[in-house]
């Protein structure tokens, strides 16, 4: 009655439309997996550049402080001090080259150092000093990353440091993150 069938035999192996829509879904997939990975760089990048911002702000604050701290109220320049402050800090102190604590007959300081902290236009904050007997060491840049500094005098035992500092940092695919810190302390003089 019937004879043979034959089997039709179903092609083994991908169509191209199937082909076509998997190769699909893998790029979306991996331009996800890219994106996310952009994201997850740029958050770290911007992080270790707020905390190195941050550290670069407490670091000069906390340098300057010690040596202002030294100085006398009437020995520190400009005196008085513009209203809007000043960009830079001069004063004397009573450390000698070798950093010794010198005192007189009277057992009162005696000045044996004048130091400035001058903020240039380049961003950089400097850092001369001229010593009692004449000899002075060459400028010490102190920072790079500096977009504001501000010094300005409360009365005469107190002055505020206002600054503002930068850090820019690349995540792996080349993204750049710029951050800033502010800083804003007073410094009560102690002579």
């Amino acid at each position: 009655m019937f004879g043979p069938i034959d089997t039709i035999r179903k092609p083994e192996g991908f169509t191209l439309i199937e082909v076509i829509i998997a190769m699909s879904v893998g790029i979306i997939g991996a331009m996800g997996g890219y994106a996310l990975f952009a994201n997850i760089q740029g958050t770290m990048a911007a992080n270790s550049a707020v905390t190195q911002a941050q550290q670069e702000a407490r670091f000069i604050v906390e340098r300057i402080t010690r040596e202002l701290r030294e100085s006398n109220p009437d020995r520190i320049w400009p005196n008085p001090m513009p209203s809007g402050g000043s960009h830079y800090i001069s004063f004397l102190t009573p450390r000698n080259e070798d950093a010794t604590f010198i005192v007189d007959g009277n057992g009162k300081p005696d000045w044996q150092r004048s130091i400035l902290y001058r903020l240039e236009d380049s961003n950089c904050l400097y850092r001369y000093q001229l010593y009692a007997s004449g000899a002075s060491d060459p400028p010490e840049v102190v920072s790079k990353n500096i977009e504001q500094l501000r010094f300005n005098r409360v009365n005469k035992d107190m002055i505020t440091i206002s600054i503002r500092t930068f850090s820019d940092r690349s995540g792996v695919i080349g993204n750049v993150a710029r951050s800033h810190a502010d800083l804003y302390t007073m410094v009560k003089l102690r002579n």
